[in-house]
């Protein structure tokens, strides 16, 4: 766990200060602030589970990180601020008809107060800004979205989300995790081949994302895709490495090496 000035200062990476902090204060304003990013994947640096070394990546160098980098770091700050937490393995699920993803997401399960809650920082698409209290079954929303959980026989417990903009989409199953308890060495396998497999999507061209208070702000390789405070969907080309630089400084908070590249590997 993180000392009481690492626990501040990771505190101030997100932008917030004292200690009568919520659960979904937490989760928020870690969407919103550390973004998720693959620029160490596309320009083969080597990925590090340690904690030491993703605080100084995440907090003291600013940068961002993917689900297993994320959800890592988070599960330290929160036990640093007393809670207990599970860390889980699950697998996103794509529409009927689709292959069956493999497990390759690392997920939180924090208690609270005699309740378990889900808790992720780690998904670059619309997800839960906030806790979900664990199989409930009631609908839960944060505002952009409906959730409920629910038992499947394979997938364990799914997660269930309903968008509110644009109305009307129904119900989708994000994704789904198993009770087994995981330990940290139990993700190197499965992120060592989104980092490093000819099949992973991660490794492929640039993906930034981070949650804002009218939607989203992401960059898929050179396609910047934000949404305004009137609903307005804008999307903006990327025409070199020079724009591409300032346009994540600018929208990501992230200042790069000079020797990485951010439009590795796009395409038009």
């Amino acid at each position: 766990m993180f000392n009481d000035k690492q626990t501040a200062l990771y505190l101030e990476r997100i932008g917030l200060t004292g200690s009568d902090i919520s659960l979904d204060t937490l989760i928020s304003a870690h969407l919103k602030t550390v973004p998720y990013e693959n620029l160490d994947m596309i320009n083969n640096v080597k990925l590090s589970l340690d904690n030491d070394r993703l605080y100084q990546k995440i907090v003291e160098e600013r940068r961002g990180g993917y689900c297993f980098e994320l959800q890592g770091i988070f599960r330290e700050l929160l036990m640093s601020l007393g809670y207990k937490v599970d860390q889980l393995v699950g697998r996103f699920i794509d529409p009927p008809g689709s292959p069956i993803q493999m497990r390759r997401h690392r997920v939180l399960i924090a208690e609270y107060e005699g309740e378990k809650y889900v808790c992720d920082v780690g998904v670059r698409i619309e997800s839960p800004r906030i806790k979900l209290i664990l199989d409930s079954g009631c609908v839960q929303s944060d505002g952009f979205a409906e959730y409920k959980m629910q038992l499947d026989d394979f997938y364990g417990h799914l997660i269930l989300q309903n968008m509110l903009v644009p109305e009307g989409t129904g119900w989708q199953r994000l994704y789904g995790f198993t009770d087994e308890p995981q330990l940290d060495i139990d993700y190197e396998m499965p992120s060592f081949f989104c980092e490093r497999h000819p099949d992973s999507p991660f490794n492929k061209f640039a993906m930034i994302g981070v949650r804002t208070d009218y939607g989203m702000i992401c960059l898929d390789g050179r396609y910047l895709k934000r949404t305004d405070k009137d609903g307005t969907k804008v999307i903006l080309r990327i025409e070199d490495e020079k724009e591409a630089a300032e346009t994540i400084e600018k929208y990501f908070g992230l200042r790069l090496p000079p020797e990485y590249k951010i439009l590795t590997g796009s395409i038009d």
